[in-house]
C-alpha cells in the first residue's frame, strides 16, 4: 500500500496531494505492472501482475488488427451503430487501417 512507503510531508496542497511513492505505484498500476489485489478502506493493496493474475491468462500484446477489431466490437456493443471514425475518435493516426479492418469485417460477416 502507498502508506507502507515513508515520505515526510512538507505540508499539503489538497486532497490529491500524492507523495512520490503513491505516484509511482499508480503509474505502474496504469502500465499493468502492478494490480490491486484487495482494498483496505480506500487504500489499494498492490502486487506484481504476474503474481496476481491466474495461470493461463493471455497477457500478450494484440497486433494492430486485433486491437482495432476489439475497439470496433466494443463501440458497436455499446452504441449499436457507428461511423468507422467514431470507433477510434482519439486515435486519428489509425483512421486508414481502421477503414480496412471495417471493410474486412463486413466481408467476413459476423
Amino acid at each position: 500500500m502507498a502508506r507502507d512507503f515513508e515520505q515526510p510531508r512538507k505540508g499539503t496542497v489538497g486532497w490529491w496531494d500524492w507523495k512520490p511513492a503513491k505516484r509511482a505505484l499508480e503509474q505502474l498500476f496504469m502500465e499493468g505492472e502492478l494490480m490491486a489485489v484487495e482494498r483496505r478502506g480506500f487504500q489499494k493493496v498492490y502486487d506484481l501482475a504476474e503474481r496476481a493474475l491466474p495461470d493461463g491468462i493471455d497477457t500478450s500484446v494484440p497486433d494492430e488488427r486485433e486491437y482495432l477489431e476489439y475497439l470496433i466490437r466494443r463501440f458497436l456493443n455499446a452504441n449499436a451503430l457507428a461511423k468507422p471514425e467514431q470507433c477510434i475518435y482519439l486515435l486519428k493516426e489509425m483512421q486508414k487501417p481502421l477503414k480496412q479492418v471495417v471493410a474486412d469485417m463486413l466481408e467476413e460477416g459476423p
